[in-house]
């Protein structure tokens, strides 16, 4: 299923990688003697990947201004993890829920960039 709108396209993806690698972090944490120190460390990997993905398909899709349709991409990702962060576990809002934001929009839009780059357009 395609969508024409390249930042819908990018947040599908986004979600989607991170559902996937996260549910094959667990799979991996519960049959295999890994330790549960990685947990932190994985769940960063895990939202890098998503982004830069993510950032990827928009910025193909869009065709130009991967910079900012990843990034865009990026920057609603990060909110909404922010407002399920907030709805989920009451956290509050810190410079390090701010850093996440920022860190969104720019691994966001840096798979962008690599998405328009290699597009067929």
């Amino acid at each position: 299923m395609k969508f024409r709108n390249p930042i819908l396209s990018g947040l599908l993806y986004t979600f989607g990688i991170g559902l996937l690698l996260a549910f094959a972090f667990t799979l991996l944490l519960y049959f295999t003697s890994v330790s549960d120190s990685y947990i932190n460390l994985m769940s960063y990997l895990i939202t890098l990947v998503s982004l830069l993905s993510g950032g990827f398909v928009a910025g193909k899709r869009a065709g130009e201004k991967g910079w900012y349709y990843g990034g865009i991409t990026g920057l609603i990702y990060g909110i909404v993890i922010l407002i399920i962060a907030f709805l989920a576990f009451n956290s509050k809002m810190n410079l390090q829920s701010l850093a996440l934001v920022a860190l969104s929009f720019l691994f966001g839009s840096s798979g962008g960039i690599f998405g328009v780059n290699l597009s067929k357009k």
